[in-house]
């Protein structure tokens, strides 16, 4: 199978292409210029890998939550090579994909997408699996939501000690750390060192595994993953 990954959910592009038996995978943080840049890499790295577009099996493509010019450039041309070479699609959250490179972590595991306006995109994991739903907070309502969680567990009878253990990854999962380490004491806490590097190689092997299991999304109602409304729906409708 031949699939391409695409990630443009933050300032970081990241593309993984599996293609026979080679694994090409690029990340580049340049800013919010993918539409400039998401394209001329994709074409160079199924250059390398010496197959084109036709060839392709699979697109994969995180969709959200994170920026909405991001996602939409991301999601569009996902949806265009789908359109011209057949392949199957399938959206995978970025929240999902990032929580899911710790999946041997024995605790729980938050990523965390800046949201701007001093609010966050998260949501908690343990073993790949999502504990709450896909959040919007302020840092403070963060460690609250943690709490609530570690609330839920302590009321079971079995509580497993690790489940205190929290591991911190994301794009912008620094901001939050920096706010526990300024306001909080939670000696249990770890940040992941390379959270600012995304891995659309872990994006690309989850999508095949949700396609082996339940098929494709439909590229007409694939949509992105908004939590919250755009700058222009809140000038047009309003909160």
């Amino acid at each position: 199978m031949n699939t391409l990954a695409i990630d443009t959910s933050s300032e970081t592009i990241s593309i993984a292409l599996r293609a026979d038996n080679k694994i090409l995978t690029v990340s580049l943080k340049i800013g919010l210029k993918h539409s400039e840049t998401l394209l001329p890499w994709i074409d160079r790295l199924l250059k390398e890998a010496g197959i084109d577009a036709q060839s392709l099996s699979l697109v994969v493509c995180s969709v959200g939550p994170g920026s909405f010019t991001g996602l939409r450039i991301g999601l569009s041309t996902a949806k265009g090579i789908v359109m011209g070479s057949g392949s199957a699609l399938v959206g995978v959250s970025t929240l999902d994909y990032l929580a899911g490179r710790f999946d041997f972590f024995e605790g729980i595991v938050a990523p965390v997408i800046n949201a701007k306006k001093n609010r966050f995109y998260t949501a908690f994991y343990n073993s790949n699996k999502r504990l709450t739903d896909y959040l919007d907070v302020t840092a403070a309502d963060f460690f609250i939501n943690f709490e609530k969680l570690q609330k839920i567990y302590k009321s079971e009878q079995k509580y497993p000690e690790y489940q205190s253990r929290l591991l911190l990854t994301g794009p912008d999962c620094d901001i939050i750390y920096r706010y526990l380490r300024d306001n909080l004491q939670h000696d249990n806490t770890a940040m992941d060192r390379g959270f600012r590097f995304a891995d659309a190689y872990t994006l690309l092997n989850i999508g095949e595994e949700r396609f082996k299991e339940t098929g494709g999304n439909n590229p007409a109602v694939l949509a992105p993953l908004y939590i919250r409304k755009s700058e222009a729906e809140i000038k047009m409708f309003g909160e």
